[in-house]
């Protein structure tokens, strides 16, 4: 009997032990499920967007197709690339540890098909029939004239750089080269628009643009 007694309170200790760690490590994975909801519900700062922009341009320049590189259509080229940009944002999320919005998924989309196929941050200004000038005095400020009114948009460029290179952008068309001995120069953008581009004095040498619409 008492032999008995011992086996059955042995099994209850092995019981209670067993269950005990079950119980851990059920707490441990939903502990685990816990902190990685937590990381990826972390709203995405603006530096993070600038890095999953970088990796989704850096992932798209890379896969690139020569149907979307040779398209002689810009409707079907603009298509076909936002297909490709949508795919790669969707690649490229699953390796941030933070959350973005689908307005944030359509803003990235947008400015990445700007900076591949158009002016950059200034691309939806110009696509933008109310605004009827756009007025650029550096990187950091970007203004506009709609229905008369001028208003800063809170759109930037990257940096300096970034605004160099849509200028050469759009005087590389044209044979046009900004420069100390040619700080002036005057050009029209594809859709018609009437740009002027002047290069500030030393040491900012940085362009300033007017681009009347």
């Amino acid at each position: 009997m008492t032999m008995l007694l011992l086996v059955i309170i042995v099994f209850l200790v092995l019981l209670a032990l067993f269950c005990l760690m079950g119980s851990d490590r059920e707490t441990s994975h939903e502990e685990a499920l816990q902190t990685r909801e937590k990381i990826v519900a972390r709203t995405g700062s603006s530096d993070d967007l600038q890095r999953l922009q970088a990796m989704v341009h850096a992932a798209v320049i890379d896969d690139i197709t020569d149907e979307i590189a040779y398209s002689a259509d810009p409707v079907k080229t603009r298509s076909m690339l936002s297909d490709r940009l949508w795919q790669s944002i969707s690649d490229q999320e699953e390796k941030i540890d933070f959350a973005i919005s689908e307005d944030q998924r359509e803003e990235l989309r947008r400015n990445l098909l700007d900076e591949m196929l158009g002016f950059g941050p200034i691309q939806r200004f110009l696509d933008d029939n109310s605004v009827s000038e756009i007025i650029v005095s550096g990187p950091d400020e970007i203004a506009i004239s709609r229905n008369g009114q001028t208003e800063m948009t809170g759109i930037k460029f990257k940096n300096a750089d970034h605004l160099r290179q849509i200028v050469e952008r759009m005087t590389s068309a044209f044979d046009l080269h900004l420069s100390r001995q040619n700080p002036t120069v005057s050009l029209r953008l594809p859709d018609g628009s009437e740009t002027t581009i002047t290069l500030s004095p030393p040491p900012e040498s940085l362009p300033t643009l007017k681009i009347k619409k």
